[in-house]
C-alpha cells in the first residue's frame, strides 16, 4: 500500500530548482542594483556639471562681492564644487560630493583634475583638445563610463 505524498527524491529535485533560481534572481538584482548606482552618479554629476557651467554664466559668486568662475575638481572618491579659477582645498565654500562605494574616477583627462567654467561665457577656461573628459569605473561589475565635454561645456558623444 502506497501514502499518498511526495518522494524524497522528487522533493530534493524542487529544493534544488528553487535554490538555483533563487541564485540567478540574486545575481541579477545585484547586477542591476550596480548599473543603476553608476548611472545615477553619472546622471547627478552631469547635472553638478551643467549647474557649475549656469553659475559661472550668470557670475554668482556665492556671496561674494566679485563674481568668479567656477569650477570641480575632481578626485579619486569624490569631486568638489568650487569658486574661483583654481581649486583651494581651504575654501570653506567648496562643496564635497562623495561617490559610492565600488565607484571611483579611474581616469581624469583635465588639467590638474578640475574643470572651470569661465565667468559670463561659461566655456571652459583654458580648454586643451585632448584633456576634456572624466570616466567613471563601477569596480562591481567593471563597466566605465566617460564623459567628454567640449569647450563650450557641452556633453560629446
Amino acid at each position: 500500500m502506497r501514502l499518498p505524498g511526495f518522494t524524497l527524491l522528487e522533493v530534493m529535485l524542487v529544493t534544488a530548482m528553487i535554490l538555483v533560481s533563487a541564485a540567478l534572481l540574486g545575481t541579477n538584482l545585484v547586477g542591476s542594483r550596480s548599473r543603476t548606482s553608476s548611472s545615477t552618479t553619472v546622471s547627478v554629476l552631469e547635472a553638478n556639471i551643467k549647474h557649475t557651467q549656469v553659475k559661472a554664466m550668470l557670475s554668482d559668486a556665492g556671496g561674494d562681492p566679485a563674481a568668479a568662475p567656477q569650477g570641480i575638481r575632481f578626485e579619486t572618491d569624490r569631486y568638489y564644487l568650487f569658486y574661483g579659477p583654481v581649486f583651494s582645498s581651504s575654501d570653506p565654500k567648496n562643496f564635497m560630493v562623495l561617490l559610492e562605494s565600488g565607484l571611483s574616477f579611474s581616469d581624469i583627462g583635465f588639467p590638474a583634475s578640475s574643470l572651470v567654467f569661465s565667468r559670463g561665457s561659461g566655456e571652459v577656461a583654458g580648454y586643451v583638445s585632448g584633456q576634456d573628459y572624466v570616466t567613471l569605473a563601477n569596480q562591481t561589475d567593471g563597466s566605465q563610463t566617460t564623459l567628454r565635454i567640449n569647450q563650450y561645456g557641452v556633453f560629446e558623444p
